[in-house]
């Protein structure tokens, strides 16, 4: 789902996932994001790749230069890189030494974290392909707990999506 949903000044928003969806593909077997592969993975595949918990607005040149690098954390804060000064001061992404990681901002760290978990938990996803130590997950969700925005978006999901609540994000 490569929905536009707007622009701030000259950065396009759109609708992305925190856990690629090419990552969901490749582990129900199926041969593209779209999960469009008939099988016994087709539907699992299309449930997780569209689940809502798992999408996220985002501009859309921070998450092409992300690609499917993992998560993690790096030296320092904020960014050097006068492309994402200006709108994202606290971006952060690491090319070398390989692999390339990407450090959210500390805002935005517990809710990710939390959306991970939650479909690894869900669709048995791998946290590896993902986040450059598991356990950094763990440390951010600790550290930026669930505030009333992300309640209340969790309280929308939960009243459109079928499948109950993301039990790391409580009812307000």
């Amino acid at each position: 789902m490569e929905a536009r949903v707007g622009r701030i000044g000259d950065n396009r928003l759109s609708v992305e996932h925190a856990y690629p969806a090419s990552l969901v593909a490749l582990q129900f077997d199926q041969s593209s994001r779209g999960c469009a592969s008939m099988g016994a993975t087709q539907r699992a595949c299309e449930f997780a790749v569209a689940d809502l918990r798992n999408l996220w607005p985002a501009f859309e040149r921070l998450n092409q230069s992300r690609g499917t690098a993992p998560y993690g954390e790096l030296e320092g804060e904020g960014t050097e890189d006068e492309r994402w000064r200006s709108f994202c001061p606290d971006f952060e992404r690491q090319r070398a030494p390989s692999p390339a990681v990407v450090e959210p901002t500390a805002s935005a760290r517990g809710d990710l974290a939390r959306a991970i978990i939650y479909m690894h938990f869900v669709y048995g996803l791998p946290l590896e392909p993902v986040v450059t130590d598991p356990n950094i997950l763990l440390a951010w969700n600790d550290a930026d707990p669930p505030d009333r925005e992300e309640i209340a978006r969790e309280d929308i999901i939960e009243a459109v999506q079928e499948n109950g609540r993301n039990p790391l994000v409580p009812r307000q």
